[in-house]
């Protein structure tokens, strides 16, 4: 067994409400656990819990609570120091007020594991959304918000998520005033045996109505290209003219979330098949406010696009498969990578964040090769005169001067296919022309 002692934050309102359950939930155990020393049983206790006041009023804590008082009996069947003992001590030599020594007597609340209640009937992980929800009752529910987690932690908390959401699995919990303890069974966390190769290396470009993907593998600093796909969402990113809360409305945004999170699964299944090792996304989010490009721009930005949904999915997965997840600076990717790959726009891009995830620990290796200007000759004529250092005083001149850089997928030999079946809306178009690199 093993146990994650984790702090946690949520409104004082929720926190004030914690404290006032956990009074209850101690003043439970001490009451249970002398009636133990009283050679009462669990029956018994029970029975007498009903004329309690100051106690849960939910059964399920009052019966943890017993469950607890037993675990302290049984293991040291003399009187137990409630608090510990340098909690008493101070009290005694005056070092400690009265408020301070029956706040160091609370325990917690305790909550059993169950499998058939995903893992435990008052606690839910939520790993994506980083907390855990403290399910009260039907209507009382509190969002625990856990700190960023420790990378072995992530790993072990998503599985154990995983396992639970099976039924295979169930943790126990100690809810304290500052800081959640999760205690669950490790030998029966999910070990994945996939191995993935660390030359072979995955990307994807994102935006509202596209993603591009590819896989690459290198071998003596030349790429070989496996895949190339892009996904098409243009679908949902319809203006449907109905306010937020119009049910057509918040179909089609469920829709998108769903085939968003299906994507994410369909990209990591072909990872798997390639022994991707590493997985190279872009570190790219964009600011709440006004973009400047107008309203129907900060629509689809802001509103329609649900990258969060794909990219906690993606992480998940390749933190379930030990799959390398690496965040890399996009600026001037889609450029570059229009200017070194024929391909459509987004798998162009792709295989620049691909690149660079590649490269990322090595220094002088964030950008390639400077590309001349008579490399550029047989797109721009006019590129002969051109004069530059960087890319971005390329990418200057061919904004100034108001060059297209971007191909379409209609310039590529392509296959069509709908993602799964023939109701998600959503197309995947696979290109047939990998290229060495």
């Amino acid at each position: 067994m093993k146990t994650i002692s984790l702090p946690y934050t949520c409104s004082e309102d929720d926190r004030d409400f914690i404290r006032d359950e956990i009074r209850k939930s101690s003043n439970m155990v001490r009451y249970a656990f002398n009636r133990y020393k009283d050679s009462k049983s669990e029956k018994d206790i029970r029975l007498l819990s009903k004329s309690l006041s100051n106690i849960p009023s939910d059964s399920w804590f009052i019966q943890c609570a017993i469950k607890k008082a037993n675990y302290l009996f049984l293991a040291n069947k003399e009187n137990v120091i409630f608090g510990g003992k340098f909690n008493f001590l101070q009290r005694l030599k005056h070092k400690s007020n009265k408020d301070e020594f029956k706040s160091g007597r609370l325990l917690g609340i305790y909550s059993q594991g169950e499998k058939l209640a995903n893992g435990n009937r008052k606690f839910k992980l939520d790993i994506e959304s980083n907390q855990f929800i403290f399910k009260f009752s039907k209507t009382k529910h509190i969002n625990l918000q856990l700190p960023k987690l420790h990378k072995n932690y992530l790993y072990e908390l998503i599985n154990l998520e995983e396992q639970c959401n099976q039924k295979l699995s169930n943790f126990s919990v100690e809810l304290k005033l500052n800081k959640i303890c999760i205690t669950f069974d490790d030998s029966k966390i999910y070990c994945t045996n996939y191995n993935g190769k660390s030359n072979v290396v995955a990307g994807i470009d994102m935006n509202p109505n596209y993603i591009g993907f590819s896989i690459s593998k290198w071998d003596n600093g030349k790429r070989k290209i496996l895949l190339e796909e892009q996904y098409d969402l243009s679908y949902f990113s319809r203006n449907l003219h109905k306010a937020s809360d119009d049910a057509k409305s918040k179909y089609q945004n469920n829709k998108r979330i769903f085939e968003i999170k299906e994507i994410a699964k369909d990209i990591i299944n072909k990872c798997k098949f390639f022994h991707v090792g590493k997985f190279g996304i872009e570190d790219l989010y964009f600011k709440s406010d006004n973009s400047g490009k107008g309203k129907s721009f900060n629509r689809l930005t802001k509103n329609k696009w649900k990258r969060e949904a794909l990219v906690s999915t993606l992480k998940k997965h390749c933190l379930l498969n030990k799959i390398d997840f690496i965040e890399v600076n996009s600026v001037y990717s889609s450029l570059i990578g229009n200017l070194y790959n024929e391909a459509p726009d987004p798998i162009a891009a792709s295989l620049e964040i691909a690149r660079r995830a590649m490269f990322k620990y090595i220094k002088g290796q964030f950008y390639p090769e400077l590309i001349d200007s008579t490399s550029l000759f047989n797109l721009w004529k006019e590129s002969a005169s051109w004069v530059y250092t960087s890319w971005k005083e390329l990418f200057d001149i061919l904004k100034t001067v108001g060059l297209k850089y971007r191909r379409s997928l209609d310039s590529f030999d392509s296959e069509v296919f709908r993602l799964k079946s023939s109701k998600s809306m959503v197309n995947l178009y696979k290109i047939y022309n990998c290229l060495d690199n």
